[in-house]
């Protein structure tokens, strides 16, 4: 990489806000403005000190725009409220709901520890053709997850996750003990080959013959203290892992726990000797020295060492003893027991499948059928050479592990840390839905493999560090068959499986071998002749692997349970909140002969020269003004870009008072807050606030790639004309705080586990497709986030609307005469606030419900005293007489009241549901004979309107609603569209609830009087559906 020599110059701010660029430019203005006038520009001269002082107060407001972004949001304890600016994470903002097989593949496996595989087919039926949309579901078990599922509680995750801890840390000082006794042994043994090697030569020594003799038993005597320390360590670790076996399989009782916390105070107090300690890194540094030669031999450290020797000794054999005691009479079995699977209820964890399929399904899917497929048992045999300094137990463990889990599954679970070091792109990372145990590939599922083979084997066990290489490796089935490939067969719901040996059978085990120089060494040492068949140490070796393999399956179900946080691994920004407000007035800076400053003007000076001050000072005043109200509107900026409807203004001023302009006050014409005042009216002249929030609003949702249908909407407002753009701040604020679930749930089902439809006094149920709630705030529904009854807000005010000739039948009418001299009412909204809706009402019919929520059609007619409070619609030559009061004022304020009311109602009723076919298909093995064909079925559904509210009622309104409908379903999905008046729309909803609740009562419990009853709801919806289906449903696909 070259380097420069020498420094690069600074250069001039680009933007021109640097204060020789922003000084050039005033003198150039100025000499265009007044250059006829005005010739000396002289530093000395006090316009020229007035521009450099402006300019330089200019750069201070450029320097406070430089600062990052998070600074300028940042609030109290410097905290950004990301929610509040529509700003989320990358783990939030980036995954998309499921949408292939892979990606519903990926969140059961995560979501369900038990599930050790799993994949799903289109469902086909054997005869007729089945509705597409429906998947078959076929995952095999991990019986080793429901063992230990079914018999762990988890209250005790504290004390054995503690007690694990411990062990480890005495484990570690044990190895520190161990090597320094190993160091000392090996120093020793060189020593006593010296003292050997010299005596047979008869080498000139420092020793004499018999100081020799002495020294080499004493050596030899301490060689044989430290081979039985070092066993009786070995003994004790054995004891412990047989031990801690039992705690980890085994419900932590009282009497259990308190004996292995004595036993670890115990090891904690033999282990940490710290004479033994000290004594060892002594004689490590004497052996080392040159003074083990000398005469004559310092043999006081034979002492130091053969003390703390002996006692750390007699201390071991009693840790052994109490370990033995302990030990006695306890047992635990490693593999779980061959039914595990077959006697867990397999219904328990169908149900888990459906709950967590149903809260990802998409829409016009479903699961037909979950099938529990079996497995056969293999073993993994051959020979694989192994390092002599390493573990063979923990080979075998590993390797036994890593093939299992190949053959069983082969879905690997990453850390997110790991990933992210990898790939390092968030998009990449968060593509699909998201894990909460960690990043799952899709290649985990997209390499299906029908045939595994050995070689497949053969690199994960050459993997295992230790494994020097894999001489012969296959696997054995239950007849002691030989296979070097197995096969998949989803057909029969039989997969392979890996099985650990119960016993030292040689045919079914991995055997390790040492190198080949090892075992020509070890087998010199033999005496050659006939020796049986003794499977003592494969024994060990097996129960050896099977802690380990305990071990490692622990970690492995731990990680996979264990949820990381994801936003220690991705910090957002944190800002710096800084005084972007506060403002220090240029005057300040001026020289003090000009009397501006805070020195100011001393009294002894002529009025004259006073005046001149404060006539400079209000000179100023506009420049230094509009500078303070750019660092206020710098300081609102989080409120600017909030989702916060509440505020009315985007322009933002301050008062300049005493503290921020020396003296200011005295030049204001009355107090400080009638300045104030007057101030914000004249910014309010300038401020077209609905236009700049929805340009920032505009903003927010560009960021997210979204854009709201502003202008189509106002086109149809009937209810908002008073204010409208407070409705489309609204609906845009609403959409930006849906913007995460409505873009990543865009094709997101409804889980019809959980109740869905409410009626007018129930909470709000948030369980609703994604593309129902997108499609509402578009059309801007007021209640988009639950799905409402429609018909109830009438129904719950005893109201209910009648054809207009019906209804017409029961009012009198006005004559010809008294409707000629009716006259139209003004609004006066702002006279009457704080209007309610009755809480009951009489019927209406379709067109005074439509056309009266506009105060426009109301007409007032007076006779006799009295004024009629009439209705003019565009479908009924009559006026509809609503109401007769004894005052004009009274039928005004009844009109405005009525208006209210309908608009409120209208506003209330407008709503749609969204009906899948695919979960109208018949269930259980009675099903119906009229049962409509497939392609009923087939990713369709129903989108069901009212038509008798002022909105819905317009042609026009309903092809952009329908429109709406189009673009936000998923492409693949066909929707047929009805428009139905209030009687229908109330027969609809009575069929509607009761199937919603059949729906739910039968796959919590799908026994087959159940699902009989859903077949006859299901039944009664598609009747309606087909008998109210328009001929021309079929015309408009996108």
């Amino acid at each position: 990489m070259s380097t420069s020599d020498q420094i690069p110059r600074i250069r001039i701010d680009p933007d021109g806000l640097d204060f020789d660029t922003l000084r050039k430019e005033a003198f150039d203005r100025t000499q265009d403005l007044s250059g006829k006038i005005w010739t000396d520009y002289n530093t000395h001269d006090p316009g020229v000190t007035i521009l450099e002082h402006l300019c330089y107060g200019l750069t201070d407001l450029s320097y406070r725009t430089e600062f990052e972004v998070q600074d300028y949001l940042a609030g109290d304890n410097n905290k950004i409220d990301y929610r509040q600016h529509a700003l989320f994470s990358p783990e939030e903002v980036f995954p998309s709901a499921a949408v292939t097989e892979i990606d519903y593949q990926k969140v059961l496996y995560d979501a369900i520890p038990e599930i050790e595989y799993v994949w799903l087919e289109p469902y086909a039926a054997e005869g007729d053709p089945a509705p597409k949309g429906l998947y078959s579901v076929f995952v095999k078990l991990n019986a080793a997850q429901l063992q230990s599922g079914t018999e762990k509680p988890k209250q005790e995750d504290r004390s054995f996750g503690e007690n694990s801890a411990k062990l480890e840390w005495i484990s570690s000082v044990s190895d520190q003990v161990r090597n320094q006794l190993d160091q000392v042994g090996e120093c020793l043994d060189t020593w006593v080959e010296a003292l050997q090697r010299g005596r047979d030569s008869g080498s000139e020594s420092a020793l004499s013959e018999r100081e020799s003799v002495q020294l080499i038993k004493q050596l030899n005597e301490i060689l044989c203290r430290l081979d039985r320390i070092l066993s009786c360590i070995d003994s004790i670790w054995s004891r412990i892992n047989n031990l801690w076996s039992v705690v980890a399989d085994s419900l932590l009782s009282a009497d259990l726990t308190g004996r292995f916390d004595e036993i670890l105070l115990k090891m904690d107090a033999v282990f940490g000797y710290a004479k033994l300690s000290e004594a060892l890194k002594n004689v490590l540094a004497f052996l080392d020295s040159d003074r083990k030669n000398s005469s004559p031999v310092e043999m006081d450290w034979l002492a130091k060492l053969t003390i703390p020797l002996s006692k750390f000794e007699h201390a071991l054999n009693k840790l052994d003893a109490s370990l033995q005691e302990i030990g006695n009479g306890l047992f635990t079995q490693i593999e779980p027991p061959d039914n595990a699977v077959a006697t867990f209820d397999e219904t328990t964890i169908k149900q888990k499948i459906q709950t967590v399929f149903l809260q990802h399904r998409n829409l016009c899917e479903d699961i037909h059928h979950i099938e529990v497929i079996h497995s056969i048992p293999f073993f993994l045999a051959g020979e694989v050479e192994v390092h002599p300094s390493h573990n063979r137990a923990k080979i075998y463990a590993e390797i036994f592990l890593k093939c299992a889990h190949c053959i069983s599954s082969g879905i690997q679970i990453d850390r997110y840390e790991s990933v992210f070091s990898q790939l390092g792109d968030f998009e990449q990372i968060f593509c699909g839905p998201l894990t909460n145990h960690g990043y799952i590939s899709d290649r985990c599922f997209e390499d299906s493999q029908q045939v595994l083979g050995v070689i497949d084997l053969i690199t994960l066990a050459n993997q295992v560090d230790g494994v020097i290489q894999v001489k012969e490796l296959y696997l054995i089935d239950q007849d002691n068959k030989k296979h070097t490939s197995i096969s998949y067969d989803s057909s029969r719901y039989v997969f392979p499986d890996l099985c650990f040996p119960k016993s030292a059978n040689p045919k079914q085990m991995l055997k390790l071998a040492l190198p080949q120089a090892v075992s020509q060494r070890q087998s010199a040492r033999r005496v050659p002749g006939f020796e049986p068949y003794d499977d003592t140490q494969d024994v060990l070796l097996l129960e050896e692997t099977r802690l380990e393999l305990k071990k490692l399956i622990f970690e492995y179900h731990a990680f996979r349970n264990s949820h990381p946080s994801l936003s220690q691994l991705i910090p957002l920004p944190k800002g710096q909140q800084r005084p972007l407000q506060e403002y220090f007035s240029i005057q300040n800076h001026f020289p003090a002969i000009y009397g501006i400053n805070r020195y100011g003007i001393p009294l002894s000076k002529p009025l004259e020269i006073q005046a001149r001050a404060k006539q400079l000072k209000a000179y100023l005043f506009p420049f230094e003004q509009l500078m303070a109200d750019y660092l206020q509107n710098l300081h609102e900026i989080p409120r600017l870009f909030s989702l916060d409807s509440k505020h009315d203004q985007s322009y933002f001023s301050r008062i300049l008072d005493d503290r921020n302009i020396p003296d200011i006050e005295s030049l204001y014409v009355g107090n400080k807050e009638c300045s104030q005042t007057l101030l914000a009216t004249l910014l309010a002249r300038y401020d077209d606030y609905a236009d700049r929030k929805n340009r920032l609003l505009d903003t927010l949702l560009a960021m997210h790639g979204e854009q709201y249908p502003q202008a189509l909407l106002l086109q149809f407002d009937r209810y908002w004309r008073k204010n409208p753009d407070k409705w489309i701040l609204d609906n845009k604020i609403n959409y930006l705080k849906c913007i995460r679930e409505i873009t990543r749930d865009r094709a997101l089902g409804y889980n019809y586990l959980e109740p869905a439809m409410r009626t007018a006094d129930q909470e709000v149920v948030e369980n609703m497709a994604g593309a129902h709630q997108r499609i509402n705030i578009l059309l801007g529904l007021t209640q988009f986030n639950s799905i409402p009854s429609i018909t109830a807000v009438l129904l719950a005010r005893g109201c209910r609307l009648i054809p207009d000739r019906v209804f017409a039948q029961g009012v009198n009418f006005l004559s010809e005469a008294l409707e000629q001299s009716a006259v139209s009412i003004f609004p006066e909204e702002e006279k009457f606030t704080n209007l309610s809706i009755p809480s009951t009402l009489p019927p209406l019919g379709y067109a005074i419900f439509k056309e009266g929520a506009e105060l426009r059609n109301y007409r007032l007619v007076t006779s006799g005293g009295k004024t009629f409070i009439c209705l003019k619609t565009v479908q009924f030559a009559h006026l509809w007489p609503l109401e007769v009061k004894d005052s004009q004022d009274e039928a005004i304020r009844y009109a405005h009241e009525f208006c209210h009311a309908l608009t409120q109602l209208s506003i209330a009723c407008e709503g749609f549901h969204l009906i899948e076919h695919v979960l109208l298909r018949p269930r259980g093995y009675d099903q119906p004979d009229d049962s409509p064909g497939a392609a009923f079925f087939d990713f369709r559904v129903s989108v069901i309107f009212p038509s008798w509210t002022a909105r819905f009622s317009n042609p026009a309104f309903r092809k952009f609603a329908e429109e709406t409908v189009l673009k936000n379903l998923p492409a693949h999905v066909f929707p047929e569209f009805y428009w139905l008046d209030f009687v229908y729309m109330q027969d609809f909803e009575r069929r509607y609830r009761i199937w919603l609740d059949c729906m739910r009562l039968a796959n919590q419990n799908p026994v087959q009087e159940s699902l009989a009853q859903l077949n006859d709801a299901s039944k009664r919806i598609i009747s309606f559906l087909i008998k109210n289906r328009k001929g021309n449903s079929t015309e408009r696909w996108i």
